[in-house]
């Protein structure tokens, strides 16, 4: 069994967030989304989202796990209804 985990530092610097197991694409946690995708021969991936009634757009370049093929990125700022490509 093969766990993918990625630790992703905040902005502010002071909190670790951790993608541990979950399944492809988007899982809402409690501190924001993570964002997994199968994509083994591809040279980078990133995620956009739109946030619903928060305004704006956050671009995440997403970090490749070579065992899996997959790439997967945490976005704080991510909540459950927002849209993402």
């Amino acid at each position: 069994v093969v766990v993918l985990f990625v630790a992703m530092v905040c902005s502010d610097g002071t909190h670790i967030h951790q993608c541990i197991d979950t399944p492809l694409g988007p899982t809402p946690l409690v501190s924001g989304v993570c964002f997994r995708v199968w994509a083994p021969h591809a040279l980078s991936a990133a995620v956009q989202l739109q946030t619903q009634g928060r305004g704006g757009s956050t671009v995440r370049k997403m970090t490749f796990n070579v065992t899996e093929g997959v790439f997967s990125a945490f976005v704080a700022e991510g909540a459950p209804g927002d849209t993402y490509q």
